[in-house]
């Protein structure tokens, strides 16, 4: 099952679609808030990548953030991950996870308005944390 949000009145994928879903695919859309928990629900890759960190396995978690972005730039998914930005619990997320995703994200800055969001509140959850030092965001703008 693939995790989506609404968004400017659409669907919007959290996640990359199965390379075998094509334009005019029909597929079904519930709304979880009316319904009980899907325990069967996979996890974004975000949600992976902080349960791989919390785990101590850094470097597989930022590999995971990695891939993930890349292949929904790739793939031209780029409303996928402004969404899946709009809706990231920066405070639930380490700050490796965090300066993961400015990273990987980068490249495509000026086509996500939700990362632009993004950058303040992670600034300020890193300066809350302790975590912010001089020049740590330098180059993630935009």
């Amino acid at each position: 099952m693939i995790r989506a949000v609404v968004q400017n009145g659409g669907i919007q994928p959290l996640e990359p679609l199965p390379s075998d879903w094509h334009d005019g695919r029909e597929v079904v859309v519930g709304d979880l808030a009316n319904s009980a928990a899907d325990l069967n629900a996979p996890e974004s890759f975000v949600a992976r990548a902080q349960r791989l960190d919390q785990a101590g396995h850094g470097d597989a978690a930022l590999d995971l953030i990695y891939d993930s972005v890349d292949e929904l730039m790739r793939s031209g998914a780029l409303g996928q991950l402004d969404a899946l930005l709009a809706h990231l619990a920066v405070a639930d997320l380490s700050t490796d996870i965090l300066l993961g995703i400015l990273t990987a994200t980068l490249p495509a800055r000026t086509s996500l308005p939700a990362r632009r969001k993004l950058f303040p509140e992670i600034e300020h959850a890193l300066r809350g944390r302790g975590h912010h030092e001089d020049g740590i965001l330098t180059g993630l703008e935009g």
